[in-house]
Protein backbone atom coordinates (compact mmCIF):
# COMPACT_ATOMS: atom_id res chain seq x y z
CA UNK A 1 0.00 0.00 0.00
CA UNK A 2 1.17 3.50 -0.68
CA UNK A 3 2.00 5.99 2.03
CA UNK A 4 -0.84 8.22 0.80
CA UNK A 5 -3.34 5.38 1.23
CA UNK A 6 -2.02 4.67 4.74
CA UNK A 7 -2.42 8.33 5.70
CA UNK A 8 -5.94 8.50 4.25
CA UNK A 9 -6.99 5.38 6.10
CA UNK A 10 -5.39 6.67 9.30
CA UNK A 11 -7.19 10.01 8.88
CA UNK A 12 -10.53 8.29 8.37
CA UNK A 13 -9.98 6.11 11.43
CA UNK A 14 -9.16 9.20 13.48
CA UNK A 15 -12.32 10.89 12.18
CA UNK A 16 -14.39 7.88 13.20
CA UNK A 17 -12.88 8.00 16.69
CA UNK A 18 -13.73 11.69 16.93
CA UNK A 19 -17.28 10.96 15.81
CA UNK A 20 -17.59 8.25 18.45
CA UNK A 21 -16.42 10.74 21.06
CA UNK A 22 -18.95 13.28 19.87
CA UNK A 23 -21.69 10.65 20.00
CA UNK A 24 -20.70 9.83 23.56
CA UNK A 25 -20.83 13.49 24.48
CA UNK A 26 -24.31 13.82 22.98
CA UNK A 27 -25.48 10.82 24.99
CA UNK A 28 -23.97 12.30 28.15
CA UNK A 29 -25.75 15.61 27.53
CA UNK A 30 -29.05 13.85 26.94
CA UNK A 31 -28.72 11.84 30.18
CA UNK A 32 -27.82 15.01 32.08
CA UNK A 33 -30.86 16.79 30.69
CA UNK A 34 -33.14 13.97 31.83
CA UNK A 35 -31.54 14.05 35.28
CA UNK A 36 -32.03 17.82 35.51
CA UNK A 37 -35.65 17.51 34.49
CA UNK A 38 -36.22 15.00 37.31
CA UNK A 39 -34.52 17.34 39.77
CA UNK A 40 -36.70 20.25 38.64
CA UNK A 41 -39.82 18.14 39.10
CA UNK A 42 -38.66 17.19 42.61
CA UNK A 43 -37.86 20.80 43.50
CA UNK A 44 -41.20 21.99 42.11
CA UNK A 45 -42.93 19.39 44.25
CA UNK A 46 -41.18 20.74 47.37
CA UNK A 47 -42.20 24.28 46.41
CA UNK A 48 -45.79 23.08 45.94
CA UNK A 49 -45.64 21.71 49.50
CA UNK A 50 -44.93 25.23 50.76
CA UNK A 51 -41.12 25.54 50.96
CA UNK A 52 -40.24 28.84 49.29
CA UNK A 53 -36.71 29.21 50.67
CA UNK A 54 -34.21 31.30 48.69
CA UNK A 55 -31.85 28.32 48.43
CA UNK A 56 -34.60 26.17 46.92
CA UNK A 57 -35.56 28.86 44.42
CA UNK A 58 -31.89 29.34 43.46
CA UNK A 59 -31.49 25.58 42.92
CA UNK A 60 -34.57 25.55 40.73
CA UNK A 61 -33.32 28.49 38.65
CA UNK A 62 -29.88 26.85 38.25
CA UNK A 63 -31.38 23.63 36.99
CA UNK A 64 -33.73 25.40 34.60
CA UNK A 65 -30.79 27.38 33.21
CA UNK A 66 -28.73 24.23 32.73
CA UNK A 67 -31.66 22.50 31.01
CA UNK A 68 -31.92 25.42 28.57
CA UNK A 69 -28.20 25.32 27.85
CA UNK A 70 -28.21 21.56 27.37
CA UNK A 71 -31.25 21.67 25.11
CA UNK A 72 -29.58 24.32 22.99
CA UNK A 73 -26.52 22.06 22.62
CA UNK A 74 -28.58 19.04 21.67
CA UNK A 75 -30.84 20.92 19.24
CA UNK A 76 -33.38 18.16 19.73
CA UNK A 77 -36.27 20.02 18.17
CA UNK A 78 -34.70 20.40 14.73
CA UNK A 79 -34.57 17.82 11.94
CA UNK A 80 -30.98 18.90 11.23
CA UNK A 81 -29.94 18.18 14.79
CA UNK A 82 -26.40 17.41 15.78
CA UNK A 83 -27.33 13.77 16.24
CA UNK A 84 -28.62 13.52 12.65
CA UNK A 85 -25.56 15.30 11.29
CA UNK A 86 -23.33 12.95 13.26
CA UNK A 87 -25.11 9.92 11.82
CA UNK A 88 -24.77 11.33 8.28
CA UNK A 89 -21.05 12.04 8.70
CA UNK A 90 -20.45 8.57 10.09
CA UNK A 91 -22.27 6.97 7.12
CA UNK A 92 -20.27 9.06 4.68
CA UNK A 93 -16.94 8.13 6.29
CA UNK A 94 -17.78 4.44 6.52
CA UNK A 95 -18.81 4.39 2.85
CA UNK A 96 -15.55 6.02 1.80
CA UNK A 97 -13.52 3.68 4.01
CA UNK A 98 -14.99 0.78 2.05
CA UNK A 99 -13.95 2.53 -1.16
CA UNK A 100 -10.39 2.96 0.14
CA UNK A 101 -10.16 -0.66 1.20
CA UNK A 102 -11.12 -1.68 -2.33
CA UNK A 103 -8.08 0.13 -3.75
Amino acid sequence: MSQRFDLSLYGLCQLLKALDNLGGELNRLHRRKLELEREVANLAHVVAQGDFSPALRAALVDREREISETTAKLLEAWPDSLRVKLRNIRSFVELHMRDIRAI
